[in-house]
């Protein structure tokens, strides 16, 4: 089962974003602006850590059901 963004630990929400993170500095030599989080969840406290650290929080705006397509 998977867990769901929003119930993350602060160290658990730590190691989601500096993972990735690692390796774009390392491949891409930058690091991201934006941060889209997963199925759009996010709860008050993790904004505040993600926006305080740069992030522009971004959310899509079109539902493209393309989880619906086989």
């Amino acid at each position: 089962m998977t867990t769901r963004f929003s119930s993350l630990t602060q160290a658990q929400l730590n190691a989601e974003i500096e993972r990735p993170n690692a390796f774009y500095r390392n491949c891409l030599g930058y690091l991201p602006t934006m941060f889209r989080p997963p199925y759009g969840e996010l709860t008050p406290s993790q904004v505040t850590r993600i926006a305080g650290n740069g992030y522009t929080i971004i959310q899509w705006n079109v539902e493209t059901n393309d989880h619906l397509v086989l």
